[in-house]
């Protein structure tokens, strides 16, 4: 998943442009970070229903992979905002930065951020089908509706 179009863009944009781009980066991260959160309790709140082992192994294995997940956003929007200064001292001074070095790093930050929506993409994918087979394995719609 490529975000960047396969023109020159990266080469020819302007600093003002990178740092917008890299703002709508900023936002997405703060949306994605509440997703997380919210996977996190979702997984949460069906964990203390759970009775069978193989279920809590599950549930155990996909905290984990959320765990992480969690990290490499939290890497991930460091970077953003490390990136946006850059791009602001940049705008204030040109020659603050190497500028090949710099747009290399931007096309890497990038990167990263697709790889980051995709993992977030299956990993969500991960927990609704966990919490729909939990549901099912568990009858824990008997355990909440109290029947």
């Amino acid at each position: 998943m490529r975000i960047r179009p396969k023109s020159d863009y990266l080469k020819q944009a302007g600093w003002e442009e990178l740092y917008v781009l890299s703002g709508h980066w900023k936002s997405d991260m703060d949306f994605y970070s509440d997703e997380l959160n919210f996977l996190s309790n979702l997984l949460n709140r069906y964990s203390m229903w759970l009775t069978e082992n193989d279920n809590i192994r599950r549930v155990e294995k996909v905290k984990l992979k959320l765990s992480v997940l969690q990290e490499f956003k939290n890497d991930l929007i460091h970077c953003v905002l490390k990136h946006m200064r850059h791009l602001k001292d940049l705008m204030e001074n040109p020659f603050s930065y190497d500028e090949i070095i710099f747009r290399n790093e931007h096309a890497e930050l990038e990167d990263d951020f697709a790889d980051f929506i995709k993992a977030h993409r299956t990993l969500k994918r991960e927990v609704f089908s966990l919490t729909s087979s939990i549901v099912e394995s568990e009858n824990i719609n008997n355990l909440l509706h109290g029947g």
